[in-house]
Formats: structure tokens, sequence, C-alpha cells
């Protein structure tokens, strides 16, 4: 396999404005390292067969290890934003679709919900915690008082 440049959705090359018969297809501009064409048809409006335009697309798996770099493993909701900005930034470079960015949105969402679950359930076990302190404070003050009353009688 010939070394091949990535590049980025929008600089893939166009087909050149050359007067063409209508109805007429070119064929795939890719060379192989010996200088053999493709057979293939270009698609439209591009230079390139479907198979050698993906080969010039950006690589998936070094955006999902950016992705993974930048999150830290997720623990707080600052690693989260940090990995929305990325896959933000991705989809104006067009590094993904869309539609693959709003999952990973909707899945940081969960997250990011998770984490106000978990904050909302260490508020309570705190508040439970106040709670019978102040019940334990009180019970010893009643015991004191009923105390001092027995002496007094």
């Amino acid at each position: 396999m010939s070394s091949i440049e990535v590049l980025p959705n929008s600089a893939l090359p166009m087909e050149p404005e050359v007067a063409a018969p209508p109805g007429a297809r070119r064929h795939c501009s890719y060379k192989t390292s010996t200088g053999k064409p493709c057979r293939y048809l270009a698609l439209p409006g591009k230079v390139f067969c479907k198979t050698h335009v993906r080969q010039l697309l950006p690589d998936p798996d070094a955006l999902a290890e950016e992705l993974i770099a930048v999150g830290k493993g997720l623990g707080n909701p600052y690693d989260v934003a940090d990995v929305m900005a990325e896959v933000f930034h991705a989809v104006l470079r067009r590094r993904i679709s869309p539609r693959e960015a709003g999952v990973l949105c909707y899945i940081g969402q969960t997250i990011l919900h998770s984490f106000t679950v978990g904050i909302t359930q260490t508020n309570l076990q705190i508040k439970t915690i106040l709670m019978e302190a102040e019940s334990d404070k009180m019970r010893a003050e009643l015991d004191q008082v009923e105390g001092q009353l027995r002496c007094t009688e």
C-alpha cells in the first residue's frame, strides 16, 4: 500500500470543471505504487472511488485516542466538558459526522447526570448523619433533664 496523505473531508479533491458529455463518469484517479490506475468509477463530484476516498479521510481511531486522552477517565464534570469541546471541534473539522457527535453528546449528558445523582445522594447522606447527630444530642439533653427531675423528687 502506498503512502497516502490524510486530508479533511472539505479538502478532498473535487472533480475539475472540465466539459464532459452529460452522464459521463470518470474513473478513479488513484494510482498504485507501480503506477497502475484504479479501475473503479469516481464518486460523483470527486476524483476518487469510495475505497480511495475513505483512505484519504482522517483515521477514526486517532480521534478516539485523542478523546480518551482528553477525558482522563471522565472523573469529574470538567473532564466531560473538555471531551465535549473536542467533539465540537471534530465536527467543525469534519472528522466525525454530526450524528456521531450527537451520540457522544448524549453519552456525555448521561455521565453528567450521573454526577448530579451522586451529589444528591451524598447530600442526603450528609443530612441524614447531621439529623442523627442532632437527634442523639437532643436525646442526651432529654436524658439529662429527666435525671435532674428524678434527683429533685
